[in-house]
């Protein structure tokens, strides 16, 4: 039908670090992959001071490194890759 709204179709992804009101946390960013804070920095292109506001809960990361986070979180060693070549 014209005009009619369909609903939408969603679901849950449940992701293994939370952004907004809790902290993001060097748990499982650094020591997860098990790098420093310096080394994960210098390996997925972010600056160490950043990594730790976001630890601290002073800022909170955009959409668009939110999704690449969950991009490294997913796949670690396509990213490297990417970054490489």
């Amino acid at each position: 039908m014209r005009g009619s709204k369909r609903p939408l179709r969603t679901r849950v992804v449940r992701s293994r670090f939370r952004f907004g009101t809790s902290r993001f946390r060097r748990p499982w960013m650094c020591a997860r992959s098990g790098l420093s804070q310096a080394a994960f920095a210098a390996r997925y292109g972010f600056n160490r001071r950043t990594l730790q506001d976001w630890e601290q809960g002073r800022v909170t990361p955009d959409a668009a490194v939110q999704a690449y986070l969950r991009v490294i979180d997913r796949n670690p060693q396509a990213v490297v890759s990417a970054l490489q070549g």
